[in-house]
């Protein structure tokens, strides 16, 4: 029995290594190797101080009931104590979706599982910033986006905050998004991602992205000038 048990081990191990090695291969393809260190100095911001502050407790609550409470959605715990200010569930299901996987591939422990959540979210906030930053580089050259990216890095709050379930990060990855557009004059790429962050995470976000819309339209129309009638 305990060699069976043994091989099962060694085989689901195996397993799980595959797993890990293909995310690691899906994450070196998208992100450049000194993008990767700013994702692993916020994962390791994760694993000093894995703990809540009290306005991260809502999105890491959805998390944890969408991955263990799954399809009974009346025992959610935003059900039964709703609170005052209506909250999304958009984040939450972004970053408990891939968790509940590989939740489910490895049945790792709850604590585990929140830190993996952090995790994703980590990857989330980099995979935004370096879309940033190479529209910065795209515009203001290689000096600049090497240097945005060595200045972030050694900033506390940005790197720390990257991994905290708030509305404030999720927020944050539409704005850099927005602005990568922005930078490449993409405008439907602009208009969707500044959509999704001001009417689904943080209104206040049209006081920054709404006067560079403005600005545009402002300028685009003094670039053609007046249209004559014929």
């Amino acid at each position: 029995t305990n060699s069976s048990d043994l091989s099962f081990k060694l085989s689901y191990y195996n397993e799980y290594k595959s797993y890990l090695r293909m995310g690691c291969d899906v994450i070196k393809f998208k992100l450049k190797s000194d993008e990767l260190v700013m994702f692993v100095v916020m994962c390791v911001y994760a694993v000093i101080c894995p703990f809540n502050k009290v306005e991260e407790s809502f999105n890491t609550q959805a998390i944890h009931d969408v991955i263990y409470k799954t399809k009974y959605i009346y025992y959610y715990d935003h059900i039964t104590f709703p609170g005052v200010v209506p909250r999304t569930f958009v984040g939450a299901l972004a970053v408990a979706m891939p968790t509940a996987l590989i939740n489910y591939v490895t049945s790792c422990s709850k604590y585990l599982t929140h830190q993996i959540a952090r995790f994703i979210l980590a990857f989330y906030v980099t995979w935004c910033f370096s879309t940033f930053r190479r529209a910065t580089k795209n515009v203001f050259g290689t000096q600049v986006g090497n240097f945005l990216l060595l200045l972030t890095c050694s900033q506390f709050h940005f790197m720390f905050y990257a991994s905290r379930t708030l509305p404030n990060t999720f927020g944050m990855c539409c704005a850099l998004m927005t602005m990568s557009h922005w930078f490449n004059r993409d405008w439907d790429g602009f208009l969707w991602w500044s959509g999704l962050g001001v009417l689904i995470f943080r209104s206040e976000l049209m006081i920054l992205l709404g006067p560079m819309l403005l600005m545009d339209i402002y300028y685009k129309k003094k670039e053609h000038g007046p249209q004559q009638n014929h």
